[in-house]
């Protein structure tokens, strides 16, 4: 049995970021990410929180549970990754399509985000796996060496002229000039320039190989509207144009705009709605049995059109005062619910010399590495020869809080690097642990770049900084966790995440052995503070 999907799925909105070279973008992926939806979103005139399907290609860090608590889903159906790169966009697509033909989702979003120094891609291809052995093993470890050796069997085996690659490159700026959006639109090319410019891996000129920038883009697939088949082209009058006949899942969803393509004008209806089975009403009792018949025969009972008869009503008790008084309507008032608990605040400032016992538990991994609270903070300090523990793998120092917190809090922490040389491979973290979900963290570090990065459930979010002092800061609303950092004056945030649990926080410096620049390096924690609803102590 053969089912197609064709002509039963359209795009209804497109959404993109600006474009900046690669490297530069002030955005971490997930932000970026974020922004090409909703902008996707209201192309369509559809809210995010009624998006409820992701798919993606690549190497794409941003899955669909990071994305559906920053977009407000109202609920998360359908996820998919297409394991290819730069041909994974129409498997993205049919994989998008599949799903709201199937009934597996109403809304999906088709997506894919890069910012080169929040993800390093081009810098892990190869520690991915994303490279095959037997190109490894030859030196060849980039795309356009790999694609180098398809296009020149073209030109060799199959008789494509040169002079084909040389039209498209020229073609490709002509229309980048046209295109307000294209970060290479500026620049021109002639065949003097083409020809002259340096070669990148044979056949291939440095123009010859795609400009890869950081932004995002996205697309939204949704169900098309029922309606008679009709051939490619042919253009719908509003008479005939199909109808948005399916009523929505909740009354408050907007409805999808209808959209044009080419000269085909095509309506689309909103997300498709579930079905809703109103339940049986269940069966009325059956009446009490009548008096026993006498002996004598009984004539057929009436039909029930004409007669009922009504089933004998057991005696009961005349109703006393007190029996009255127990039916009485009740119209005393509603008493007002209790407020909730006020905040708590929890601070240490690390004037007073000594670990405050009411509030932090110390733990010390490996060697050469010393916390105490001296010169009015919290500082931990690592000699050049310090070393992992075998047990955990890391070298460094934490004070941990005694209470878990339950609901909503806000906890930050002041931080500044004392001894701090170049790519030391130490990170200065704020952390959340859980007992039974991923832990989140948000560190200052100095590796090959300096830089702010979060963690949480294997995935990570960075953004480049100089900062020698700054905050970190971590906030809870409903089961989001939000992760921050303040530089120049201002709070920025760089990632999100969902969390289950009352977590334990930490104020933490860590390396191991790997990483660790065998340098003395010293940091130090200041004006520690946590607002809770909920604080278990």
């Amino acid at each position: 049995m053969t089912i197609s999907i064709r002509g039963q799925a359209a795009i209804v909105g497109i959404g993109e970021t600006p474009y900046y070279k690669r490297g530069t973008s002030p955005d971490p992926e997930l932000k970026l990410c974020v922004r090409a939806i909703v902008a996707a979103c209201d192309d369509a005139g559809i809210s995010p929180r009624d998006v409820d399907g992701f798919v993606s290609y690549g190497s794409e860090r941003n899955a669909g549970q990071w994305l559906f608590p920053a977009l407000g889903t109202r609920e998360l159906r359908f996820g998919a990754l297409n394991w290819t790169h730069g041909g994974g966009i129409p498997g993205a697509v049919g994989l998008a399509a599949m799903a709201v033909a199937t009934g597996q989702a109403e809304c999906v979003a088709v997506y894919r985000a890069m910012a080169e120094l929040s993800n390093m891609r081009l810098r892990v291809a190869v520690s991915q796996n994303d490279t095959a052995a037997q190109y490894l093993v030859n030196g060849l470890d980039g795309p356009a060496q790999l694609c180098a050796l398809r296009s020149q069997r073209m030109l060799e085996a199959d008789g494509v002229p040169r002079s084909a690659m040389e039209a498209m490159v020229l073609a490709s700026y002509h229309h980048a000039r046209n295109n307000p959006h294209a970060y290479g639109r500026a620049t021109e090319i002639d065949p003097e320039l083409y020809a002259e410019s340096r070669w990148v891996s044979e056949p291939y000129h440095v123009f010859d190989c795609s400009r890869e920038n950081d932004a995002a883009a996205a697309v939204l697939v949704v169900l098309l509207a029922p309606d008679e088949p009709q051939p490619v082209g042919a253009a719908r009058t509003k008479s005939t144009a199909p109808t948005r006949t399916s009523p929505t899942r909740r009354a408050t969803r907007p409805r999808v705009k209808p959209h044009t393509v080419a000269v085909q004008k095509r309506a689309y209806h909103a997300p498709r709605a579930r079905p809703h089975v109103k339940p049986a009403p269940s069966p009325s009792p059956p009446p009490a049995p009548p008096p026993a018949p006498s002996p004598a025969p009984q004539p057929p009972p009436p039909p029930p059109k004409t007669t009922i008869t009504a089933p004998t009503k057991a005696k009961t008790k005349p109703k006393t005062v007190q029996s009255r008084a127990r039916t009485r309507t009740r119209t005393s008032p509603i008493r007002p619910a209790a407020p909730p608990p006020k905040p708590v605040r929890i601070a240490d400032d690390f004037d007073d010399g000594d670990m405050n016992g009411l509030i932090w538990h110390q733990i010390v991994n490996g060697t050469g590495v010393e916390i105490a609270e001296r010169n009015g903070r919290l500082e931990i300090a690592f000699q050049p020869d310090a070393f992992e523990s075998s047990e955990f793998k890391i070298m460094g120092a934490h004070y941990g809080t005694g209470c878990r917190f339950l609901g909503n809090f806000d906890v930050r922490v002041d931080y500044e690097v004392l001894d701090w040389p170049p790519t030391n491979g130490v990170f200065v973290s704020l952390n959340l642990w859980f007992t039974n979900s991923p832990s989140f963290s948000i560190n200052r570090e100095s590796k090959a770049i300096e830089q702010y990065t979060t963690w949480h459930d294997h995935a990570g979010h960075s953004s480049p900084t100089a900062d020698v002092r700054g905050s970190l800061r971590m906030r809870r609303v409903g089961k989001i966790v939000s992760m921050l950092y303040k530089s120049g004056g201002s709070w920025k945030s760089l990632a999100a995440g969902w969390s289950i649990g009352a977590p334990m926080i930490s104020l933490q410096a860590w390396s191991n052995n790997d990483l660790f620049g065998h340098k003395p390096v010293r940091i130090a924690f200041d004006n520690f503070v946590v607002t809770a609803a909920q604080p278990a102590c």
